[in-house]
């Protein structure tokens, strides 16, 4: 069963997780679109379709030639990320418990970040899990030149699946915010008002989401790919799309504090994203930073 990581707080009543997961809401705007999918173990095996079976018509009398259909299968390995929450305890006494909250939204917004990234941009090395830029295998080439909307509606087109989400960096937002406003490539991006009232931009029905911010303030998707461009991604998160498989969700664990001076607990969280359905990632790559064409 898949879940949002809102409808998974919903679940739980620690009030410190509740507040965790609240804070990596508000700073990794991925997990915000994302369903997770509890197993068990350190990897999760998954198959997709290659090859269909073969179908044909036939004549009377004659036979149906057997076939079997191609799926490729891959595994995806878990990866344990998380950091230590600590505050020398003298620094508690003279700023008060107000520092402690502090520091727990720093690290939180600092793994949150991380996060953020290395579902992009993650390489599978040095302990990270693959992000969709290196797990996407359908894309579609913009060639290195200003957003193409004809190129962004091939993408539309090719995506499947439900709940489908467009990330872009704040420098293509506001390059498409722009494009509104130029009555010859104006009409499929606008904004609507969502269940709370905050405006949000949309392209054919499918809302635009920034990606985000790396640990360094960074954008995620900034014009910063090969030739000084960017990627568009369209992901569509159902059971059988573009997914986040998580072992037991956020967690922390008080520090057994001894002779230490610190106050504090770590926070972990072990998963990795896998796309399940070729088709619920689409890229669009090979965007300059320039007004947006038809």
């Amino acid at each position: 069963m898949a879940f949002t990581l809102a409808e998974y707080k919903k679940g739980k009543d620690d009030p410190r997780l509740q507040g965790l997961i609240e804070l990596y809401l508000d700073n990794a705007p991925f997990l915000n679109h994302t369903e997770l999918v509890n197993v068990i173990g350190s990897a999760v095996t998954h198959t997709a379709e290659t090859t269909l079976n073969t179908t044909a018509f036939r004549a009377v009398g004659a036979a149906y030639t057997a076939s079997e259909g191609v799926v490729t299968e891959t595994t995806t390995n878990l990866k344990i990320a998380g950091g230590k929450i600590t505050v020398d305890r003298a620094l508690l006494k003279m700023q008060g418990e107000q520092r402690f909250a502090w520091s727990q939204a720093m690290q939180v917004k600092s793994l949150a970040r991380l996060m953020s990234y290395s579902f992009f941009k993650g390489d599978g090395t040095s302990n990270t899990f693959s992000g969709l830029q290196s797990l996407n295998t359908v894309s579609v080439a913009n060639g290195a030149t200003a957003l193409s909307l004809a190129k962004l509606d091939e993408a539309v087109a090719t995506i499947e699946g439900s709940n489908t989400v467009m990330y872009v960096g704040t420098g293509m937002y506001s390059r498409l915010s722009a494009a509104m406003r130029n009555t010859s490539v104006a009409g499929n991006i606008y904004y609507e008002p969502n269940q709370f009232g905050q405006q949000v931009m949309y392209y054919a029905g499918i809302p635009i989401v920034r990606a985000g911010k790396d640990g360094s303030d960074a954008e995620i998707l900034d014009f910063s790919e090969t030739t000084s461009t960017t990627s568009i991604y369209l992901v569509s998160s159902d059971e059988n799309g573009t997914v986040f498989f998580q072992n037991d969700g956020i967690q922390y664990y008080d520090i057994d504090k001894g002779s230490d001076v610190a106050s504090g607990y770590d926070i972990e969280w072990i998963g990795a994203p896998a796309i399940l359905n070729p088709a619920s990632c689409v890229r669009v790559s090979g965007i300059t930073n320039a007004a947006v064409t038809a």
